[in-house]
């Protein structure tokens, strides 16, 4: 389960959503993962936290990644 998953996608923007796992037991992989080809996205001003493996999963070229709050 992941809140926002981007595969092959270029030029998209994330921005100021909450994605966060309430649950006791989290079961939220990732808040968002950015895969495949994709490309100069945008993940930004978004409120995320309760993942299990990473809040934010994206190579470097895939997306720019800035002014998030992340909660433990």
């Amino acid at each position: 389960v992941r809140g926002i998953e981007l595969q092959d996608c270029v030029r998209c923007r994330i921005s100021g959503n909450s994605i966060i796992d309430r649950r006791e037991k989290h079961s939220m992989a990732q808040a968002v993962r950015v895969t495949g080809s994709s490309r100069d996205n945008l993940i930004q001003n978004n409120l995320l936290g309760g993942a299990t493996n990473g809040l934010i999963v994206a190579d470097q070229d895939a997306a720019v990644v800035q002014g998030n709050t992340l909660l433990n």
